[in-house]
């Protein structure tokens, strides 16, 4: 039997981090199936999905937790890969001028219709001539079938009005 874990970690940013983690997952017969890895203000920071046998489970998360010995904090936990059919997935993408707020806007519309940001990806850039500081956001949402569609873009309509952002939503294929 196969355990799906997910694990987050943070350290101070240095060479070996991801070899250290695969090295990790690898010796205990894991295997990295997804992750997001970056780099912010000095420190690495990831979330890591991994499958591993049930025999070698307890060992791998043991290990993972050793490596705070290293510097590297790792969380890991048991997950859970339920597929609701119940769900629509979409994709979103929004643009504008940056302010602070957005994305509290964003989630409270998306949460008031028990919508799950399942990812979310957002940066400042700044626009090319003016100097400008903008925002940009990208992600998949899933919601119940009985979310209305069109009541929904109406609510991100007023809100993209309301912080002079762009948002779009697309069926996810």
């Amino acid at each position: 039997m196969t355990r799906q874990i997910v694990m987050t970690t943070i350290c101070n940013d240095r060479p070996g981090i991801v070899e250290t983690l695969s090295r990790t997952v690898s010796e205990n017969g894991g295997n990295w199936l997804d992750s997001h890895l970056s780099h912010y203000a000095g420190k690495f920071a990831g979330i890591i999905h991994v499958s591993v046998t049930a025999e070698n489970c307890e060992s791998l998360m043991e290990q993972l937790s050793a490596l705070a010995n290293d510097g590297i904090q790792v969380t890991a936990e048991l997950a859970e890969t339920k597929a609701d059919p119940h769900q629509q997935h979409w994709s979103f993408t929004l643009f504008g001028n940056d302010r602070p707020g957005i994305i509290k806007e964003v989630s409270q519309a998306l949460a008031h219709y028990h919508i799950n940001l399942e990812q979310l990806s957002s940066r400042c850039t700044t626009a090319a001539h003016t100097g400008i500081p903008l925002f940009e956001a990208e992600g998949m949402i899933s919601l119940p079938d009985t979310v209305d569609i069109d009541e929904l873009e109406d609510q991100l309509a007023t809100i993209s009005n309301q912080l002079t952002v762009d948002i779009q939503l697309e069926e996810a294929q």
